[in-house]
């Protein structure tokens, strides 16, 4: 559109003949053309600059919104993959228990209610991994989709499955980096260089011409009668200037886009308003979910594995009963999904953070 700029209004070519100077048929031909005001032209130049500009942001907008889609999925499905393990390790203890509760009820050690339990727990476990792939299936066929992958790809999981961290320490100054932010304030200036164009277009336009025609008869010539036909040409050049008579109009539609301006500038503030709001929950939670996180990889996590292998034996050795065995496979496993939880928290956190900062 830039091109366009000065592209001219068409040039006018008018043929007149007939009998416009006396009896006899007469030729004349003439151009003309109209020309805008000069300022017109630059106004226009700007404008379409600045929506260049505009839509230029759109494209960042774009690119920054799928990028932090991806982002999301990708740590995603490396937390569906690491549950995964953990759940497959759990129904693992949860498959020893109905065989020990089984052979309990078989040897008479205990009633058929502790192996419905059994049976019942293990159950929910089979249905939980179930869930967990078919969430696994559907992330990774969004993620597919977003990275417009013709054939299938491998995600790996870290060897160690914790947060990543912040390329940066988060402050509401650095949102001044945000696209969405930049095209606020960027549609206040195209309307302010809408206003611009018309008012260039209120300004006079100019026009310019050329005609050339035949005046057929007889002239006088340093004194002398002379015969021209039609072969004897006469031409000029003419000037003009066009102004306009709704001029009231134009003035009206130019405070119209003054509000307009205004109004955008103020929307773009309160667009900033809300992002630093939101930068700073963002930050908020993830201070939350980093702190969940350290206590259960400083903490409960170590005693997750040590729970479990303790409360095996001592189910199996008749030290405790068949609940509080149950109990203790509940919180350990409890703790470590919680855990990957936690570092699924974080790391969407921070995914927020840097698209708010557009990292």
């Amino acid at each position: 559109m830039k091109r366009s700029v000065f592209d001219l209004p068409k040039t006018e070519f008018n043929l007149q003949y007939g009998q416009y100077n006396s009896l006899r048929n007469d030729l004349g031909l003439s151009l003309s053309q109209n020309i805008p005001f000069p300022t017109y032209f630059t106004a226009k130049s700007k404008l379409y600059e600045a929506e260049l500009q505009s839509n230029r942001l759109k494209q960042e907008i774009y690119k920054s919104e799928i990028t932090a889609q991806i982002k999301a999925l990708y740590y995603g499905y490396q937390y569906l993959m690491e549950q995964q393990r953990i759940l497959r390790s759990l129904d693992s203890v949860y498959g020893n228990f109905v065989d020990a509760a089984k052979l309990r009820y078989t040897t008479g050690e205990s009633n058929l209610l502790e192996k419905t339990t059994a049976e019942t727990k293990r159950g929910q476990m089979i249905l939980q991994l179930q869930q967990n792939e078919n969430d696994m299936a559907m992330t990774y066929n969004s993620l597919k989709a977003l990275l417009n992958a013709k054939e299938d790809f491998r995600i790996d999981i870290p060897e160690k499955f914790e947060p990543v961290a912040l390329a940066v320490v988060p402050d509401t100054s650095q949102l001044n980096n945000n696209p969405s932010l930049k095209l606020f304030f960027q549609n206040a200036v195209v309307a302010n260089q809408n206003r611009k164009v018309e008012t260039s277009a209120v300004l006079p336009d100019f026009s310019v011409g050329y005609f050339n025609q035949s005046l057929t008869g007889y002239y006088s010539v340093n004194g002398q009668e002379v015969f021209f036909d039609r072969s004897k040409r006469f031409e000029g050049f003419n000037v003009g200037l066009a102004i306009p008579l709704t001029f009231f109009s134009n003035t009206s539609k130019i405070n119209s886009l003054k509000l307009q301006q205004h109004s955008l500038n103020t929307e773009a503030e309160n667009n900033k308003l809300q992002l630093q709001s939101q930068l700073q929950n963002a930050i908020k939670e993830y201070e939350q979910h980093l702190t969940q996180f350290n206590f259960y990889k400083t903490t409960a996590l170590q005693n997750a594995d040590t729970m479990i292998q303790t409360a095996t034996l001592a189910y199996r050795s008749g030290d405790i009963g068949y609940m509080e065995y149950l109990q203790a496979l509940q919180t350990a496993t409890d703790i470590e999904l919680n855990y990957l939880s936690a570092v699924n928290d974080v790391n969407q956190s921070v995914v927020k953070i840097n698209y708010l900062l557009n990292k």
